[in-house]
């Protein structure tokens, strides 16, 4: 899972592209969750988006492993 700016279309951690980031997962064969957040978000919501995308990744995760 990754967050991107959508103005600008990058990660909101190292600033790729998101474009790279794309490919980077391809290439890894891993699904890309992605969380688009505006620049000066109010970070405790942001922060509250990014564990419940942690918890539906995790759920969709187990359920696909069938545990």
């Amino acid at each position: 899972m990754t967050t991107i700016n959508p103005e600008f279309g990058r990660a909101s951690t190292h600033r790729e592209r998101e474009t790279l980031v794309e490919a980077q997962a391809m290439a890894l064969g891993m699904p890309l969750v992605r969380m688009y957040v505006r620049a000066g978000s109010y970070p405790t919501a942001a922060n509250d988006l990014v564990w419940m995308n942690r918890r539906t990744f995790q759920a969709r995760r187990t359920s696909q492993a069938g545990c």
